[in-house]
């Protein structure tokens, strides 16, 4: 999932969260987060740290860290990410 995505589950109510994982998390790479558990602790990290970190999960080479965009009540309405590609 890219950190676009990621940012903006972590903070949406666990029932959304639940099923989104329900429909599948399906492998784009190696690093994909393929697990619900691994997942779930992923979103609790963002939501600690307040930013979310794409490394290679949905293509090799291309990395990509996003922060929510908070509304007048605080929830999140949008995010924002910058990505780039790692070339070696």
């Amino acid at each position: 999932m890219h950190s676009l995505g990621k940012a903006l589950l972590a903070f949406q109510p666990r029932e959304f969260i639940e099923e989104v994982i329900a429909n599948g998390l399906p492998r784009r790479t190696p690093g994909t987060l393929t697990r619900p558990q691994a997942l779930r602790q992923e979103l609790a990290a963002i939501r600690a740290r307040g930013y979310a970190i794409e490394d290679e999960e949905i293509e090799i080479g291309l990395r990509s860290i996003a922060a929510v965009v908070r509304g007048d009540s605080g929830n999140a309405i949008a995010a924002i990410d910058i990505a780039g590609l790692h070339i070696v």
